[in-house]
């Protein structure tokens, strides 16, 4: 089984991308979780790229991402510079069982089940914590 940022150079390399994507994202509270998704989270050895996803709240749309951050936050900029497939979900500073029930729903689309990593970047919990 490999791990997630071993294996090939390639793997590596996507891991020092999510590292930054995360550390990226991180500054902006309205940022909630990074989804990770794609070839990356399986065996592959040589995963395509690496697809992800930001959870953020509606208040997000008003916030200036830094240039610095932007080709990790601006999903066209990401397409650009490395080819990622990212994109945001946003909820309406989501309850948490929502949030819950529709990432079930992606994991489940199209009648196969898919893999999702989740990084949550705020210590949130739902109301039955």
């Amino acid at each position: 089984m490999l791990r997630f940022g071993i294996g090939s150079e390639k793997r590596q390399g996507l891991t020092t991308l999510l590292q930054e994507v995360v550390t990226a994202a991180g500054v902006y509270p309205t940022i909630k979780r990074v989804l990770v998704w794609g070839s990356f989270v399986t065996e592959k050895l040589e995963p395509n790229d690496l697809d992800y996803s930001l959870v953020i709240s509606d208040e997000h749309r008003a916030v200036i991402v830094a240039e610095p951050h932007a080709r990790f936050l601006v999903p066209i900029k990401a397409r650009m510079h490395y080819g990622a497939d990212s994109g945001f979900l946003v909820f309406s500073d989501y309850p948490l069982d929502y949030y819950a029930e529709r990432l079930d729903f992606l994991c489940h689309k199209l009648s196969r089940e898919v893999g999702i990593i989740e990084i949550c970047l705020r210590d949130e919990r739902s109301w039955e914590s």
